[in-house]
């Protein structure tokens, strides 16, 4: 079996590759990775091809060479998703790429993997997590219209627990809202999983909120600590060596090699994105505060962008401001929008690229609807999903959290836990109207809870962790290669 392995990062996966070869077959014909995890893998696999994740934005094709491919179906009802990944390589999210620039990229790249996976003839695209950046996400897409199968890890708010999917926009686990549950069995069990989820949630914050908890005043230490780094860069004439990180800059052509920043431009990037960060985090302060819980409301928790959860995974969703629009057009005039930002949206550290997806523009976007209420980041996320009608989110884990309150919620995704009865898939302004409508009218029920959670334990893999290589030890390498055999 052809394999495509696409960036898995971490070097331990080079032992879960020679594993799955072992056991499998699993042929390692193609590696996309960063330089390190290139490097390493050469020495296992000599026989194997090898591509620079960071060179695959400018893998593409020129206007001439166009397949008639790039006419599909598929491609065109996916044109805006790929657009938008786009953002993850740009300084300035709406400027950095032209129109012009997007298309040559999108048709150009379409056309590069197209005809490189139909002469490859490859059997299987395996990701670490669901393909999100723009050039494996057009990989995805191609691979669903020559047959070939895709595999990736898709993680849960259940801490070491991940399910292995084959689409973006469907990763339900239970096949249908009638699915009855005769696995009794699984009772205690269930509850000890369910109480270790809730050990820290309900001291009012979920644990993967309190590994990015930072305090104002952290803006001030990540500024000094950067200026210090941009110094001595500049004095190691660091501005004529480049760093690993490609960005585009408005104006400025995509050309190979050249729109990698220097480590002086990165350190420089870094300051100015902080300072940028800072102030929008005072301008929520500003607009927010805490909510009126006598009201009548539904819960909007946003989404850290970008991240795969909303673009990717939210489909034509992803635009915050659209999906609230439909919401605050079709709410009852008596309910109101609590609106919580993400509080990672902040943070100061260039990884966490919440800048891109956030601005002042958007903030007074958003204030324009008459329903939306901004809630002040140290409120209690638990307190607004208990006393909301409703959560609602794009794909987000939110709605699980409203499981365990016994709270109905409303996704603009399928996710693992969408096909519950209490839990209600939107996708257009009719569908919100009667999910709303259900909901209000209570035409739903918990009783499928106990079904979600035997077929998410039958089904999850459970691992230490998926995304750091160091925690993978070999019990779980042999976990990962039996799972995999079972797909």
């Amino acid at each position: 079996m052809k394999v495509l392995y696409n960036n898995f990062q971490d070097l331990t996966w080079i032992e879960v590759f020679q594993k799955l070869d072992e056991l499998n077959n699993f042929e390692p014909t193609l590696i996309i990775d960063n330089k390190n995890f290139i490097n390493n893998s050469k020495k296992i696999f000599p026989n194997s091809f090898f591509i620079d994740m960071d060179e695959c934005l400018l893998n593409y094709k020129k206007k001439e060479e166009y397949l008639s491919i790039i006419n599909h179906r598929i491609f065109k009802a996916h044109k805006n998703i790929a657009y938008d990944l786009l953002s993850r390589f740009s300084t300035n999210n709406e400027k950095s790429f032209s129109v012009r620039e997007k298309e040559e990229l999108y048709y150009g790249t379409i056309t590069f993997w197209y005809e490189y996976l139909r002469n490859k003839k490859f059997d299987l695209f395996m990701c670490k997590l669901a393909p999100h950046h723009f050039y494996d996400y057009i990989i995805y897409l191609c691979c669903k219209i020559l047959n070939i199968k895709t595999l990736f890890f898709s993680g849960t708010i259940i801490k070491y627990h991940f399910l292995i999917k084959s689409k973006i926009n469907n990763r339900s686990l239970i096949g249908s809202k009638e699915s009855k549950s005769n696995c009794k069995t699984h009772e205690t069990i269930l509850k000890i999983k369910e109480n270790n989820f809730l050990h820290n949630y309900v001291n009012k914050k979920p644990w993967y909120i309190k590994k990015y908890q930072f305090l104002n005043n952290d803006f001030n230490k990540y500024i000094i600590k950067y200026y210090f780094k941009l110094i001595a860069n500049f004095l190691r004439l660091s501005f004529l060596k480049k760093s690993d990180f490609l960005m585009k800059e408005p104006k400025k052509k995509l050309k190979k090699y050249t729109n990698f920043f220097s480590k002086f431009d990165y350190d420089r990037y870094i300051i100015n994105t902080s300072f940028k960060k800072k102030k929008l985090f005072q301008l929520y302060n500003q607009i927010s505060s805490y909510p009126d819980l006598k009201k009548k409301f539904v819960y909007f928790a946003a989404a850290y962008q970008p991240e795969l959860s909303s673009s990717p995974a939210g489909g034509n969703f992803q635009d915050h401001f659209k999906t609230l629009s439909l919401i605050d057009k079709n709410l009852p005039n008596d309910f109101l929008i609590y609106y919580k930002e993400h509080p990672t949206i902040f943070h100061p550290d260039l990884y966490l690229m919440g800048d891109i997806k956030r601005s002042e523009e958007y903030y007074r976007k958003l204030s324009t609807l008459k329903k939306l209420k901004f809630v002040n980041l140290e409120y209690d996320s638990l307190n607004l999903i208990q006393n909301s009608l409703s959560t609602i989110t794009i794909s987000g884990e939110i709605g699980f959290e409203a499981l365990i309150e016994n709270k109905p919620s409303i996704v603009f995704s399928r996710t693992w836990y969408s096909s519950l009865n209490s839990v209600f898939y939107v996708n257009n302004k009719k569908s919100f109207k009667q999910a709303f409508k259900n909901i209000l009218n209570k035409n739903y029920n918990f009783l499928d809870k106990d079904t979600l959670f035997s077929s998410f334990f039958k089904n999850a893999l459970e691992i230490r962790s998926i995304n750091d290589g160091s925690m993978i030890n070999k019990d779980d390498i042999i976990k990962i290669c039996h799972h995999l055999s079972n797909e």
